[in-house]
């Protein structure tokens, strides 16, 4: 597949070299097609996958499905996918410290589904 702008990565400065698709596939509100619709994705080019932990609005099990998929067919590695998760914002310095010892367990059942 040629590469466009839009399909060439951001890279952001810092020590690791993280790079951000510039399109990123939102999976709120897919409900049970989640999967299919997360695979269809990575096949059609995305690289980037937006799960937000919020088991009203999202189905971060079957995105991690979806991505599974495409790794075994051979569509995507691992390391090719910016997968991002919002945790809960802090609305002050203090409880930013506070919430920083918080945010390490609160990902850990993000880590498992997907």
């Amino acid at each position: 597949m040629a590469q466009s702008a839009l399909s060439t990565p951001l890279k952001l400065k810092n020590p690791l070299a993280t790079t951000v698709p510039k399109l990123v596939y939102g999976t709120a509100w897919k409900k049970q097609r989640t999967a299919e619709l997360v695979y269809q994705a990575l096949k059609a080019g995305f690289r980037g996958i937006d799960t937000a932990a919020q088991p009203r609005h999202y189905q971060e099990d079957l995105v991690g499905d979806g991505i599974r998929r495409a790794i075994k067919e051979g569509l995507v590695t691992r390391e090719e996918l910016y997968v991002s998760y919002t945790l809960k914002c802090v609305s002050s310095i203090a409880a930013y410290h506070a919430d920083t010892f918080r945010s390490k367990p609160s990902l850990r059942p993000s880590l498992v589904k997907i």
